[in-house]
Protein backbone atom coordinates (compact mmCIF):
# COMPACT_ATOMS: atom_id res chain seq x y z
CA UNK A 1 0.00 0.00 0.00
CA UNK A 2 2.83 2.40 0.88
CA UNK A 3 4.54 1.66 -2.44
CA UNK A 4 1.37 2.48 -4.38
CA UNK A 5 1.03 5.79 -2.51
CA UNK A 6 4.66 6.64 -3.23
CA UNK A 7 4.21 5.81 -6.94
CA UNK A 8 1.09 8.00 -7.07
CA UNK A 9 2.89 10.94 -5.42
CA UNK A 10 5.85 10.54 -7.77
CA UNK A 11 3.52 10.47 -10.77
CA UNK A 12 1.80 13.67 -9.58
CA UNK A 13 5.15 15.36 -9.01
CA UNK A 14 6.36 14.43 -12.51
CA UNK A 15 3.10 15.67 -14.03
CA UNK A 16 3.43 19.00 -12.22
CA UNK A 17 7.02 19.34 -13.41
CA UNK A 18 5.98 18.62 -17.00
CA UNK A 19 3.22 21.25 -16.85
CA UNK A 20 5.64 23.83 -15.42
CA UNK A 21 8.17 23.03 -18.15
CA UNK A 22 5.58 23.43 -20.90
CA UNK A 23 4.41 26.72 -19.39
CA UNK A 24 7.93 28.12 -19.08
CA UNK A 25 8.77 27.04 -22.66
CA UNK A 26 5.84 29.11 -23.93
CA UNK A 27 7.05 32.14 -22.02
CA UNK A 28 10.52 31.86 -23.58
CA UNK A 29 9.10 32.51 -27.06
CA UNK A 30 9.91 36.17 -26.55
CA UNK A 31 12.86 37.14 -28.78
CA UNK A 32 16.10 37.77 -26.90
CA UNK A 33 16.30 41.51 -27.51
CA UNK A 34 12.58 42.11 -26.90
CA UNK A 35 10.17 42.49 -24.00
CA UNK A 36 6.87 40.60 -24.03
CA UNK A 37 3.75 41.45 -22.06
CA UNK A 38 0.96 38.99 -22.78
CA UNK A 39 0.20 39.22 -26.50
CA UNK A 40 2.22 42.40 -26.99
CA UNK A 41 5.88 42.27 -28.11
CA UNK A 42 8.20 45.27 -27.76
CA UNK A 43 11.42 45.07 -29.80
CA UNK A 44 12.67 48.61 -29.37
CA UNK A 45 16.32 47.82 -28.78
CA UNK A 46 17.93 49.87 -31.51
CA UNK A 47 19.98 46.89 -32.67
CA UNK A 48 17.59 44.96 -34.91
CA UNK A 49 18.28 44.94 -38.64
CA UNK A 50 15.62 42.32 -39.32
CA UNK A 51 12.34 41.27 -37.76
CA UNK A 52 12.81 38.49 -35.18
CA UNK A 53 11.58 35.13 -36.46
CA UNK A 54 10.47 33.63 -33.14
CA UNK A 55 7.62 36.03 -32.36
CA UNK A 56 4.63 34.01 -31.23
CA UNK A 57 1.84 33.62 -33.79
CA UNK A 58 -0.70 34.87 -31.23
CA UNK A 59 0.99 38.28 -31.05
CA UNK A 60 -1.57 41.10 -31.30
CA UNK A 61 0.74 44.08 -30.99
CA UNK A 62 4.31 44.49 -32.21
CA UNK A 63 6.54 47.48 -31.70
CA UNK A 64 9.72 47.55 -33.78
CA UNK A 65 10.39 51.23 -33.13
CA UNK A 66 13.91 52.63 -32.79
CA UNK A 67 15.77 49.95 -34.73
CA UNK A 68 17.75 49.77 -37.94
CA UNK A 69 15.29 47.96 -40.21
CA UNK A 70 16.10 48.61 -43.87
CA UNK A 71 13.78 46.40 -45.95
CA UNK A 72 10.39 44.74 -45.43
CA UNK A 73 10.34 41.48 -47.38
CA UNK A 74 7.39 39.62 -48.97
CA UNK A 75 5.16 37.85 -46.42
CA UNK A 76 7.37 39.04 -43.58
CA UNK A 77 4.37 39.32 -41.25
CA UNK A 78 2.31 36.42 -42.68
CA UNK A 79 2.77 34.21 -39.60
CA UNK A 80 1.40 37.00 -37.39
CA UNK A 81 -2.20 36.59 -38.49
CA UNK A 82 -3.52 37.89 -35.13
CA UNK A 83 -1.55 41.14 -35.35
CA UNK A 84 -3.76 44.20 -34.80
CA UNK A 85 -1.14 46.95 -34.59
CA UNK A 86 2.45 47.38 -35.70
CA UNK A 87 4.84 50.25 -34.99
CA UNK A 88 7.74 50.71 -37.43
CA UNK A 89 8.63 54.36 -36.88
CA UNK A 90 12.19 55.52 -36.19
CA UNK A 91 13.82 52.96 -38.51
CA UNK A 92 15.82 53.31 -41.71
CA UNK A 93 13.36 51.52 -43.99
CA UNK A 94 14.32 52.09 -47.63
CA UNK A 95 12.12 49.51 -49.38
CA UNK A 96 8.80 47.81 -48.63
CA UNK A 97 7.76 44.89 -50.82
CA UNK A 98 4.13 45.06 -51.97
CA UNK A 99 3.51 41.67 -50.31
CA UNK A 100 5.20 42.50 -46.98
CA UNK A 101 1.93 42.59 -45.06
CA UNK A 102 0.11 39.75 -46.86
CA UNK A 103 -1.24 37.28 -44.34
CA UNK A 104 -1.51 39.80 -41.51
CA UNK A 105 -5.26 39.94 -42.06
CA UNK A 106 -6.20 41.87 -38.92
CA UNK A 107 -3.54 44.54 -39.28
Amino acid sequence: MGSVMLDWRLTCLLLQAAVMLLHSTGERMCPASCRCEGKIVYCESGILQDIPVNITTGCQGLSLRYNNLLVLLPYQFAHLNQLIWLYLDHNSIKAIDALAFNGARRL
